[in-house]
């Protein structure tokens, strides 16, 4: 997944530490123009279930920062 975020290091270094691998799940989280999160799984409920976290940690750190920054 590819975020387009005006704090990508801030937001990055916030959700990082919560996406921890498992034996189920790996993630690689990336910070470039953009915020990248790649999610590797052995099922599709895991990745699912992986996907909907992530998603909703960048959604919140973004939502927070952005609030804290105005």
């Amino acid at each position: 997944m590819e975020f387009d975020l005006d704090n990508e290091e801030k937001i990055c270094s916030s959700v990082e530490p919560d996406l921890v691998d498992s034996e189920r799940v790996k993630f690689d989280v990336n910070r470039r123009d953009f915020l990248e999160v790649e999610i590797e799984a052995d099922s599709l409920g895991s990745f699912r279930g992986s996907l909907n976290t992530a998603t909703k940690l960048v959604k919140l750190s973004s939502k927070i920062i952005g609030d804290f920054n105005e």
